[in-house]
């Protein structure tokens, strides 16, 4: 109800063309049958095909320098969309020190395309997060009586940590260990590492418990919540996770230099 697919694999550079070919040929099996497995478990395959059954998305390090080299190079929305993607990846299985120099080079890649995270945090801009300052049912012109919480809540949540934890050098994290590692570099301050930890879980909360009602409703999933079906309480506290959002939001497009 919750999730679809979304994976790639990263190989070392072989040491001859025979190798190559070798390699290849097994990294594109392994990554149909984990996107095989992963559906016969029940989660649907991504509609936008980010899995390590597709060329795109596995490789050598070498070729996920060239695909971070061209989203800088040509940060359209949709390469913007691709880094997200990407820049949510956390390591699974494989050899550590190949993770390590991955990584590194995830760095320095974004180092030296600056422009894909200035770009990233635009969008940020040009997309805020609702204001409060009106009653919750007028908070949101398109729906007044709901809202998206993954487009008004959730993407910008992860989007803003995603930006600042590349700028300041964090990588394969979760949400929660991206606040806490930006807490630690004093980029979030105490009460607002706090005041996120609780948006995250109020957000989340009402995902699920929307998600399994409409569920046992006989309802198709959608990301769309209704007021009508929230309790006050809970109202109150999507208020407040929004405001929190809202701020990291603002705060990642005025490290930029944004206002």
């Amino acid at each position: 109800m919750l999730t679809d697919q979304d994976h790639f694999l990263v190989y070392g550079d072989p040491e001859s063309e025979k190798e190559k070919e070798r390699t290849e040929t097994y990294f594109r099996a392994l990554g149909n049958e984990i996107v095989y497995w992963l559906e016969r478990a029940g989660y649907k395959r991504c509609d936008g095909n980010m899995m390590a059954s597709e060329t795109n998305w596995r490789g050598k390090i070498s070729h996920w320098r060239e695909r971070l080299r061209t989203w800088g190079l040509r940060a359209t929305n949709e390469n913007i969309l691709l880094g997200h993607n990407f820049l949510a990846f956390r390591y699974i299985y494989g050899d550590p020190s190949l993770k390590d120099e991955f990584v590194r080079m995830v760095h320095e890649q974004l180092q030296t395309s600056k422009i894909f995270l200035f770009r990233a945090a635009e969008q940020e801009k040009n997309n805020p997060v609702p204001t409060l300052d009106h009653p919750i049912r007028a908070l949101f012109r398109v729906k007044k009586q709901g809202i998206d919480i993954k487009k008004h809540a959730l993407f910008p949540f992860h989007h803003s940590l995603q930006i600042l934890s590349a700028k300041n050098g964090i990588f394969g994290q979760t949400p929660l260990h991206m606040i806490t590692s930006l807490k630690e570099k004093s980029v979030l301050s105490e009460q607002t590492a706090e005041d996120l930890h609780f948006a995250y879980q109020v957000v989340l909360k009402i995902r699920v418990e929307q998600s399994w009602n409409r569920y046992m409703r006989g309802e198709g999933n959608s990301s769309e919540i209704k007021f009508t079906q929230m309790k006050s309480r809970d109202k109150e506290e999507l208020i407040s996770a929004l405001k929190s959002i809202r701020s990291l939001q603002s705060q990642t497009v005025h490290t930029f230099g944004m206002m």
